[in-house]
């Protein structure tokens, strides 16, 4: 495959030779895709938003150097298709050709929908995987997350909504969450303890930032009132978690249409996603369980539950047995739920994945 054939190659920027400028090196006919280990690349269908992803390029050019060897593709904005559909089964074809390359890719959309595409590329390789959504609400029947339950291939291990209302959440879409077992942390929850959401985001093969995650004083205008929600800063600090987590994975920011928000808040997301790349370190599931420190934790007389602790970074998983599969999987935690498991509380997370393997 020829990423050439798939999307319209991007202009140059600026004819300054800065730190961004050639660290991000537009799609071109002679490049070698293979050679770069993160892919930069928009899906819009909006004219005026492919204006606006050039611009949050153009951004990043004035913020500061990051400590980092790698190189990123420029790829473009994606042809367009006859069809939505025509859309979507591209950018399956192209995650086919990602996925085989442990190649990590950001993307600037104006359709959230085209996260089907990519998921389709990994149940395609038959490869299970986890998404995170950074939103401020959901609604079962206008998500793509209600296509892929209905898929009869079952490669969607959690979804997980960070952020979420409750005012602007129905019961019917939280039923649909919790039928399916997936998982959602309200708005306050992250905002009293924002290191909840590090475990969800470290275990995501795909994470979704959606403006509507920002409290209105953040937003030049809007339509709905909306006086809760995350800050830019917040946004900053998940996706530095993202950046430091192992996971090769997808960073999807969602641009809005209505020129609610400051371009510069798009460009941070990529600037301190790229910038933690400094920090992975081999964790977990590089480094081999037997490299960590594996603590057995009794709850009630007989039965135990088993946590690893990172020695470089000391984050955490817990094992969760699979009885039916007669094997375990290990899962990203907190510190948190360590320490109610020490006073005798199963922590929910191993509750909900017991319960998903049953």
């Amino acid at each position: 495959m020829n990423l050439i054939d798939y999307f319209n190659v991007p202009q140059l920027y600026s004819n300054e030779k800065n730190f961004f400028s050639k660290l991000i090196i537009p799609l071109n006919s002679n490049i070698d895709c293979s050679q770069f280990k993160v892919i930069l690349l928009s899906v819009l269908f909006n004219e005026n938003n492919i204006t606006k992803a050039i611009e949050i390029i153009k951004i990043l050019y004035n913020f500061s150097e990051i400590e980092t060897k790698i190189k990123v593709l420029n790829a473009g904005n994606l042809k367009k298709g006859h069809t939505f559909n025509d859309v979507i089964y591209a950018l399956r074809d192209i995650y086919e050709e990602i996925i085989d390359k442990n190649q990590i890719s950001i993307v600037l959309t104006d359709n959230v929908y085209i996260t089907l595409g990519i998921y389709l590329a990994y149940e395609l390789k038959k490869k299970i995987l986890n998404i995170s959504e950074i939103t401020s609400f959901f609604s079962c029947n206008k998500h793509f997350l209600n296509d892929i339950t209905k898929r009869k291939e079952k490669t969607l291990l959690n979804y997980t909504f960070i952020g979420l209302q409750k005012h602007l959440t129905n019961r019917k879409s939280l039923n649909f969450i919790e039928r399916n077992k997936f998982d959602y942390l309200y708005l306050s929850e992250v905002q009293e303890d924002p290191l909840i959401a590090e475990p969800f985001i470290r275990d995501s093969n795909i994470i979704i930032f959606n403006y509507n995650s920002l409290i209105n004083s953040y937003l030049d205008n809007y339509d709905i009132i909306n006086p809760n929600g995350f800050t830019p800063q917040d946004l900053c600090l998940f996706a530095s978690y993202y950046g430091q987590c192992e996971v090769n994975g997808t960073i999807i920011i969602l641009i809005d249409d209505n020129n609610k928000v400051n371009l510069v808040n798009y460009s941070q997301i990529i600037w301190y996603f790229l910038e933690n790349f400094k920090y992975r370190c081999n964790d977990y599931p590089i480094m081999p369980l037997k490299k960590m420190e594996k603590i057995n934790v009794k709850i009630g007389k007989k039965n135990f539950i088993t946590f690893y602790k990172s020695p470089r970074t000391q984050r955490m998983w817990i094992e969760i047995p699979v009885k039916k599969l007669s094997k375990t999987i290990i899962v990203p935690c907190s510190e948190k739920e360590y320490l109610q498991s020490k006073n005798g509380i199963l922590p929910l997370k191993w509750i909900k994945y017991t319960e998903k393997f049953m």
